[in-house]
C-alpha cells in the first residue's frame, strides 16, 4: 500500500495491526514484512507466547452488519447527489 504522508510503500499484516514496514517498493514491503512477521511468530512461540490465528483460516458468518443511529437518517441526501 503507498503511504502518501511517508512517500514509501507500506507493509502491513492483520494479525499484527501495529506492525508496518516502509520501503521503496511493493514487492520489498511484502517481503519484508514476511519476514519480520516470521521473526515474531518464532519469538512468540520460544517464549510461550500465543499466535493470532490467520485470518485465512478463520470462518466467518458471510453476513455484513452495519449499525447506525436513527438520527443520522437526517443526512440522507436525495438519490442521485453525491458529496
Amino acid at each position: 500500500m503507498w503511504s502518501e504522508e511517508d512517500a514509501e510503500y507500506v507493509g502491513l499484516c492483520a494479525e499484527f495491526p501495529s506492525l508496518r514496514w516502509l520501503t521503496g517498493t511493493p514487492e520489498a514491503a511484502l517481503k519484508s514484512m514476511r519476514i519480520l512477521v516470521s521473526e515474531i511468530v518464532d519469538d512468540m512461540r520460544s517464549t510461550g507466547e500465543t499466535v493470532p490465528k490467520p485470518i485465512a483460516g478463520r470462518h466467518f458468518s458471510g453476513e455484513f452488519v452495519v449499525g447506525t443511529r436513527t438520527n443520522c437518517q437526517k443526512w440522507q441526501l436525495p438519490y442521485g447527489h453525491v458529496l
